[in-house]
């Protein structure tokens, strides 16, 4: 386990060091989830929410092999698409 003291600023904000970020896999911009137990202790994790992308492009795959790419029609604005759909 990797441990280090930081200190909260009077705003709340405290600095995660790089070597900790880095050995959690923390990325620059990415979403951290942060959990306060009753014994007040904090647990800050990365979302990952790679098991929703794979499960967004295993459903686009499924869409291309069912329709095929010509069923997708093409909006310049939103306007247009709903003007499409009264249309049906």
């Amino acid at each position: 386990m990797t441990t280090t003291t930081i200190r909260a600023t009077s705003g709340g904000n405290f600095t995660v060091p790089a070597l900790l970020r880095k050995v959690a896999g923390i990325k620059e911009g990415q979403s951290l989830v942060v959990s306060v137990y009753a014994n007040k202790k904090i647990v800050i994790e990365p979302l990952d929410l790679s098991h929703n992308e794979e499960r967004i492009n295993n459903s686009a795959e499924k869409a291309r092999g069912e329709f095929g790419d010509k069923s997708a029609k093409k909006f310049k604005t939103a306007k247009g698409a709903i003007d499409y759909l009264h249309s049906l």
